[in-house]
């Protein structure tokens, strides 16, 4: 089992989408963008669904990878559990394709969805140097951001560094845990629930720590390190 979130756990996901929908209306009022980093698997569709739901009516572009992995997930109806509200997402959103479509969504107050979500590269990067200096626009994280990628440079300093390109961000910059792993008390239940012979924890900063805390709770349970080798029986 993963142990992402051992230590940690999410605030109510209503909470956090109207935390968003409170960002980017405030963000349209002072006549700024939106800018929203997003992961192109799964977060992209998750953040559309989020803004059709919430009824955002301000203009919704898509740009990067996030454009084809929305659409692929289109073709697997049978693999979602609202196929119809995903398409009625995408039917209101804006995709853009060219340099011409970027500067068209800069022209006028947006919300601009796009990858990568850690910054590491695509389409978010233009937008970033175009907004740099716009203390009126808004960014804003959806996902964890991993220590030394360009996104958490972004999120704990406002510099932007790809090792290529450095620059500040006086935009305002925000993180909101749309995280899709299960948080602490979800995973002490998963084990509980599953009660199984031998849990192997990895993914965390606190495996060891994680795993040593479900041993005093009886189970066997092991953290092994880069290297290791573990026997499943």
């Amino acid at each position: 089992m993963e142990a992402t979130y051992a230590y940690q756990e999410h605030p109510p996901r209503k909470i956090v989408e109207e935390k968003l929908v409170r960002i980017i209306k405030e963000t349209i009022e002072r006549d700024g963008n939106v800018v929203i980093p997003v992961f192109a698997v799964g977060r992209a569709a998750e953040i559309l669904l989020v803004l059709y739901e919430h009824n955002v009516k301000y203009p919704i572009y898509l740009d990067g990878m996030a454009k084809k992995a929305v659409e692929i997930t289109l073709r697997y109806p049978e693999l979602l559990k609202d196929h119809s509200a995903l398409k009625r997402a995408m039917d209101r959103v804006i995709p853009i394709y060219t340099l011409q479509d970027r500067k068209l969504a800069l022209k006028n107050p947006s919300i601009i969805v796009t990858t990568s979500g850690m910054l590491n590269g695509g389409p978010v990067v233009y937008f970033l140097k175009r907004l740099k200096n716009d203390e009126r626009s808004s960014l804003v994280f959806t996902g964890f951001q991993v220590p030394g990628t360009p996104g958490r440079e972004v999120l704990d300093k406002k510099v932007f560094d790809n090792g290529k390109e450095r620059f500040e961000i006086k935009m305002d910059v925000h993180f909101l845990d749309f995280s899709a792993h299960a948080g602490r008390e979800e995973l002490l239940k998963l084990v509980k629930d599953l009660n199984p012979e031998k849990i192997v924890v990895v993914h965390s900063d606190y495996a060891e720590e994680f795993a040593y805390e479900l041993r005093e709770k009886g189970y066997r349970a092991i953290a092994p390190e880069n290297g290791d080798v573990i026997e499943i029986v």
